[in-house]
């Protein structure tokens, strides 16, 4: 076995053993066969101390086979990995990952396995690689409870609120700004101003926008815009903001406003702790909760 693994170390130099070794990655070198020909120390070390996920899988074993026996949870990730190996030895791809989690007893962990083709002066096989990526794992999932209580809060304010990116893209708006137009986030998000309202009302909001981008701190400004029911003026608050999905951008709330019966909509002083969006798109029906243009 020594004398095969030799065959995919020699020419490397003398520190290559080294330089694996002292990767995080736990990393093995399988022939065409789907033998395990070398692993670096981290690969070994985890197979050690994890008898039941790693048993039999240094040196001699086939990696394939144990893939393909697994039993109980990760079972069918095993196997998508064995046939991802399988499709790169045949070249039918030129690489292959996936993501997959496995829980020890005591913590939970996640890994990245990496499957790319080697070949070397008539050697050929794979490296496989698995990198421990159960930090940013748990990261996802702080960030996807944050931003749970964060929309269970927005969607309960009275008034509407929106987030865009430094492109001018809606990236959220709340409950409130999409039942004002009757229409989903979905149908919202990821467009700019400009494929909802007029250019010289789109020009506005976007001058705006960077106002507050530029001056760095919130803002208010006086935007006037349609409703179903008329016009509405509001003024509206907007602060520069970062989010882990996306560079800084604006984000934007104004007060409700009152309507005066004899004349347009205009902001209640004492509401200017709310939030209200006041403009009408292109293509959303007067007073009859029609959706925008999908055209």
């Amino acid at each position: 076995m020594s004398q095969v693994a030799g065959r995919y170390h020699d020419g490397e130099g003398p520190h290559s053993e080294a330089v694996l070794d002292s990767l995080t990655d736990h990393i093995a070198i399988l022939d065409d066969s789907g033998m395990i020909v070398s692993v670096n120390r981290p690969w070994r070390e985890f197979a050690a101390a994890n008898a039941a996920v790693g048993a039999d899988v240094c040196e001699g074993a086939g990696y394939l086979p144990v893939c393909d026996e697994a039993q109980g949870h990760g079972a069918e990730t095993a196997r998508t990995v064995a046939q991802g190996i399988r499709d790169v030895l045949a070249d039918r791809r030129a690489k292959f990952s996936c993501e997959y989690s496995c829980h020890a007893p005591d913590r939970r962990r996640w890994f990245l396995v990496r499957v790319t083709r080697l070949v070397r002066d008539g050697c050929s096989g794979v490296v496989l690689s698995h990198q421990d990526i159960t930090e940013r794992k748990l990261a996802e999932e702080a960030l996807g409870r944050g931003e749970s209580r964060l929309r269970v809060v927005m969607d309960h304010i009275q008034a509407a609120i929106f987030l865009k990116d430094l492109e001018g893209r809606y990236l959220m708006v709340n409950r409130r700004f999409a039942d004002n137009f009757g229409v989903s986030e979905e149908q919202i998000v990821g467009k700019t101003d400009d494929d909802f309202f007029p250019a010289d009302l789109a020009d506005t909001y976007r001058r705006n926008d960077r106002k507050a981008l530029n001056a760095r701190v919130p803002i208010e400004v006086e935007e006037v815009a349609l409703y179903a029911d008329g016009p509405h003026t509001s003024i509206v608050i907007k602060a520069p903001c970062s989010t882990p999905t996306a560079r800084p951008g604006p984000s934007a709330e104004s007060p409700p406003t009152s309507r005066n019966e004899s004349g347009p909509r205009r902001p209640c002083a004492k509401a200017r702790s709310g939030c209200a969006w006041p403009w009408k798109p292109r293509g959303w029906g007067r007073g009859t909760g029609t959706s925008p243009r999908t055209s």
